[in-house]
């Protein structure tokens, strides 16, 4: 009890250190709250750069902003506006609409939105906690931090995409360690935040519908990575004859067949630094690497358990997909799903089964390609975060709200 009553104080003088205790004494069944409400903190905090233009968290603000001056506007009237928009995310437009009645601030905004998405990531990293057992190696909380960064919190600068993420993570990690299905409905609700969640609402229905069928998953993942080329205009006939109309008007963007001919000849989004580049790939290759590991030469002890196999299952499966969609504008998003799941079965797969040397080899082999991935991912989360966001707490943000500057503001 004093445990937590001295946690919560220190979050109100630093949350900060607060959070960084939290991870420290992961164990505390208050200790994910501690993280949620610094997740809270860091909505409040959330920092708007000049590499933030043309991104999602702007045209999110000026909505609000929008909606806010148009007092007049009744419940009706908003949907009204909602349905002859042509959108289909239901949890930006609400949001959106309720905060638009009494303010128009991004803190606010922003604040709201890391509360929602704090909650889901914070549960969702505590189950991994969990399911742990016993204590944490070197190689464990290296892992463990590449698997916080897969989806951070300063991703809500985009933040239907990476919520209805941690929204479908939230049911889909019961259902494969515990089987409750009941939990499924989070992974089916995932689609009212970012309609492309039609897309993993698809595997689960597949996994469903076929099971733990390994040897199928592994020959498909297998030869997801040989694969290419993307016949795009098969894929949009597709599109076009079954899905309805009003998503495949939404999607149209991303499957525009000049725009998918240009990304693959590397016309859109090239970068000059090798790291901002290989910092996603290092990380992709690496667990496409212990995939093909795990299966080849520690299936057996995979098969001792059901929840294992589940899980290199969809493993298996989200990394197929994955590398089928890179071939798109915005697919490459979905290796999310992948690398959360793969670095999951990792940990698990590390800390049970200590005594596969050539195993704990190859990470150690393949630890500098993680380490990568984190020290890029802690660099990009400089965007958005501000000093006020390390130094500061509740009280003072209250009065800096929403005139803070990126960290890497001050050091670039």
């Amino acid at each position: 009890m004093n445990d937590k009553f001295y946690s919560w104080i220190m979050f109100l003088i630093s949350p900060f250190v607060s959070m960084i205790l939290a991870f420290k004494d992961y164990t505390a069944t208050y200790s994910r709250n501690i993280f949620w409400a610094f997740c809270t903190f860091y909505g409040l905090t959330f920092a708007i750069g000049g590499e933030s233009d043309g991104s999602d968290i702007l045209f999110y603000i000026n909505e609000m902003k929008s909606l806010y001056l148009r007092h007049e506007l009744t419940v009706y009237q908003a949907i009204e506006l909602f349905k002859n928009s042509g959108e289909v995310d239901v949890f930006k437009s609400i949001i959106s609409f309720m905060l638009s009645r009494f303010t128009d601030n991004q803190a606010v905004l922003t604040m709201v939105y890391a509360f929602i998405f704090g909650f889901f990531f914070s549960r969702n990293i505590w189950y991994v906690f969990s399911i742990i057992d016993g204590k944490l190696n070197g190689l464990t909380k290296l892992l463990l931090l590449a698997l916080i960064l897969v989806v951070p919190i300063w991703n809500i600068n985009g933040v239907r995409m990476y919520l209805a993420f941690h929204v479908f993570m939230y049911g889909l990690l019961p259902f494969i360690f515990e089987n409750r299905k009941h939990k499924l409905v989070f992974c089916f609700a995932s689609f009212l935040i970012h309609f492309s969640f039609l897309i993993p609402i698809s595997v689960l229905l597949v996994f469903l519908l076929v099971g733990t069928r390994l040897n199928i998953y592994f020959i498909i993942f297998v030869a997801s990575i040989f694969v290419s080329e993307f016949e795009i205009t098969q894929f949009n006939q597709i599109i076009d004859t079954y899905v309805p109309d009003a998503l495949a008007q939404r999607s149209a963007g991303y499957r525009n067949e000049q725009v998918v001919e240009e990304y693959k000849e590397g016309i859109i989004n090239v970068t000059s630094n090798w790291y901002s580049l290989w910092y996603h790939k290092g990380l992709r290759w690496s667990l496409t690497l212990i995939l093909i590991y795990l299966f080849s030469f520690s299936k057996y002890r995979i098969k001792t358990s059901y929840n294992w196999k589940k899980i290199l299952s969809f493993c298996l499966l989200f990394f197929a997909i994955s590398n089928f969609l890179s071939n798109v504008p915005s697919g490459s998003r979905f290796y999310i799903f992948a690398f959360f799941l793969t670095l999951t079965l990792i940990i698990l797969y590390l800390n049970k089964f200590q005594e596969d040397s050539k195993f704990l080899l190859m990470i150690q082999v393949l630890s500098p390609a993680i380490l990568l991935f984190i020290v890029i991912s802690f660099r990009l989360g400089l965007y958005n975060t501000s000093l006020s966001t390390i130094l500061a707490n509740p009280i003072i943000a209250l009065f800096s709200a929403g005139e803070t500057i990126p960290i890497n503001d001050l050091i670039k």
